[in-house]
């Protein structure tokens, strides 16, 4: 049964079209744990850098409870490191800043410019048992942060005094934009397909125990990304969690595009989304996949491996490709030769396997993609030709 979601509008993005935002560090959608100890104590995300140059203007972060006041006035200060040989060195800080329960966002004011690759600290300045401390998630193999209890540094040495905590994230994020792309659905739909229709379904989910709002933008397949692309608002109240049926359909599309996740309030809901062919009667075949945030699409100078199906006759493959805000150019190398693919920044695009090559694809093939420039989600999908039964695999494993 559709949902009737809580102040959804069919809206378009009337600003011009979406800068390429500076972002370091991440608000990943899962719930937040805390940090014991007293303060001061500083914590260097190593695992999400400055994506590129720019100025950054704004900090958001989630903050534990705060007993009592219900406010801390020193709080927290946010740094900028830049890492030299052995050593960081402190680009800039901002506050302190008062320490509230809950979703925090503060003016960096002066802007602080960096250049990629410059990292993200947050300083806790007082015991926590006081005020809060600020927020973590556990489980990333990929999240790591550097610790260091007791210190609030000019400076600081990557081999003092710091201890490693692997698998873990500070929930804190800095930016050049108030509102910028924070996860993506890197392919959506509601179209025909071979015998049956294609269509998304998605669950809205709210990670935090406080409300959130913001708006999710269809980009349809094989357009630039423009500031008339359809775009509905989302509100969820605390832990909740909010449905969707065809939610293209339900924007008032047709056909493939992506789906990306714009804050305005409080960090970025998790989507599950469910793509199925619906069959009437005879049921439904499909998968299910969780958004993405930006830092984990392939990267610059990685080499990824994309594998053919073992039979090409009783089952056809596609291949997408979703350019993040800074486009992407890779290579498609197998054996000696090689063909080169660029799409404009946030294009979608999904093509039969042997179009996205450019030759006749070979069962069980190794073909291995090379990204020279900028970022994007990369993905197969393998359907059945009898049944429609779809599978989905994404390019994650670097050689």
């Amino acid at each position: 049964m559709r949902f009737a979601l809580a102040s959804v509008v069919s809206a378009f993005i009337t600003a011009g079209m979406l800068a390429q935002p500076v972002v370091v560090g991440r608000i990943p959608p899962e719930l937040e744990g805390t940090f014991p100890g007293p303060g001061p104590q500083t914590f260097v995300d190593l695992a999400h850098p400055a994506n590129r140059e720019g100025n950054l203007t704004t900090a958001s972060l989630v903050w534990s409870y705060v007993p009592a006041p219900e406010s801390c006035t020193a709080g927290f200060k946010i740094k900028i490191l830049r890492k030299q040989t052995g050593v960081f060195a402190v680009v800039a800080e901002r506050g302190p800043f008062s320490a509230e329960t809950g979703f925090r966002t503060v003016a960096l004011s002066p802007s602080i410019p960096v250049v990629t690759g410059d990292l993200l600290a947050v300083v806790q300045l007082q015991d926590n048992t006081l005020c809060g401390s600020v927020g973590a998630t556990f489980g990333s193999p990929h999240d790591v942060i550097l610790r260091y209890t007791g210190i609030d540094f000019p400076s600081g040495s990557f081999a003092t005094g710091g201890t490693f905590a692997n698998g873990t994230a500070i929930m804190a994020i800095a930016s050049s934009e108030p509102q910028a792309i924070a996860a993506i659905l890197p392919v959506v739909g509601s179209a025909p397909g071979v015998g049956t229709f294609f269509r998304t379904d998605i669950q809205i989910v709210n990670p935090i125990n406080e409300d959130i709002k913001g708006r999710l933008v269809f980009r349809p397949a094989g357009s630039v990304s423009s500031p008339g692309d359809p775009s509905i608002e989302y509100s969820n109240s605390p832990l909740s969690t909010r449905s969707i049926t065809d939610v293209v359909a339900f924007m008032g599309q047709s056909g493939l595009g992506s789906l990306d996740v714009i804050p305005v309030s409080g960090p970025a809901p998790r989507l599950i989304a469910r793509i199925y062919s619906d069959s009437g009667d005879a049921g439904t075949a499909g998968f299910t996949m969780d958004s993405f945030s930006p830092d984990q699409a392939l990267r610059k100078f990685g080499i990824y491996q994309l594998i053919t199906a073992p039979n090409l006759t009783s089952f056809r493959m596609n291949v997408g490709v979703r350019a993040l805000d800074d486009g992407v150019t890779f290579l498609i190398v197998h054996g000696i030769s090689s063909v080169s693919r660029t799409y404009a920044a946030n294009r979608f695009e999904q093509v039969p396997l042997a179009a996205f090559l450019g030759e006749q694809p070979l069962t069980d093939g190794n073909y291995r993609i090379v990204i020279q420039s900028g970022s994007a989600f990369i993905y197969t999908t393998t359907t059945d030709n009898r049944t429609n039964d779809t599978t989905i695999r994404f390019l994650s494993t670097g050689l």
